[in-house]
């Protein structure tokens, strides 16, 4: 899923860090992973990062802004 952002370039969410439960008869297993943010185990998964991929950006020379404040 990409998403514009206001300077025109646009990002997709590529992942998802955090501890991953997994269900067993004795209870919930944790266990640190990053999956896919489209992998239906998302539910069982309490996030800690979000990861993005860039897929469309400028590059631009910090020497000419302006800076006030």
């Amino acid at each position: 899923m990409a998403r514009a952002c206001d300077d025109g370039a646009s990002a997709g969410v590529s992942g998802i860090s955090g501890v991953l439960y997994r269900p067993t008869r004795a209870g919930l297993v944790p266990s640190a992973t990053t999956i896919a943010h489209t992998d239906l185990r998302t539910r069982w998964l309490r996030a800690a990062q979000l990861h993005v991929t860039l897929e469309d950006y400028d590059v631009v020379e910090l020497g000419g802004m302006i800076v006030t404040g």
